[in-house]
């Protein structure tokens, strides 16, 4: 949906037809994208048609906040890992042994550690291991918003830890 460009002509068209769906057809629309408030289809010529006819649900990072929280963490990565085609990975050894590492490093994007989880296999295909740990993940590339998620990280724990230093400017 974000990619839908109502500034030119087919775009505008495809949104029309979008629009004349959602008033004849008796159904539910989901329309699913990034940043889709900033969108050609909610903020560009038919804006304020689109706007009227939707309501924005917003999709948060996960969290490791609670045990809850923590356990549809580790089911996630759970279900990747049982995707992964290693012939030697154990279930359950990826959570077990990287779920709090795999949080910080993607600050809970899904699509994120999806790609983390991605090249740590593909290095352990190409290494011949044919399973995954702590020690894969760490070492494999990260995607650049999961970039972005561990230098947040990391500047919040420094923050959070480094005692109160006096103002430079101040004089004794």
């Amino acid at each position: 949906m974000q990619n839908l460009r109502t500034r030119a002509q087919s775009g505008l068209d495809a949104a029309s037809a979008l629009k004349a769906f959602m008033d004849r057809v008796p159904a539910l629309f989901l329309f699913v994208g990034v940043d889709l408030p900033d969108s050609d289809l909610f903020a560009g010529p038919m804006s304020a048609q689109m706007q009227g006819r939707v309501t924005m649900h917003y999709l948060k990072p996960m969290s490791r906040g609670t045990q809850e929280d923590r356990d549809e963490w580790d089911s996630l990565i759970d279900l990747l890992e049982e995707s992964l085609p290693l012939m030697s990975q154990p279930a359950g050894h990826l959570s077990s042994q990287a779920s709090e590492f795999l949080h910080a490093a993607t600050g809970g994007s899904i699509g994120s550690l999806r790609t983390l989880v991605r090249m740590a296999a593909l290095g352990a295909l190409i290494d011949g291991k044919e399973t995954i740990g702590l020690r894969e993940v760490k070492t494999a590339h990260r995607d650049y918003r999961a970039e972005l998620a561990a230098k947040e990280e990391h500047l919040t724990q420094t923050r959070q830890h480094s005692p109160g230093r006096p103002d430079a400017r101040s004089s004794a």
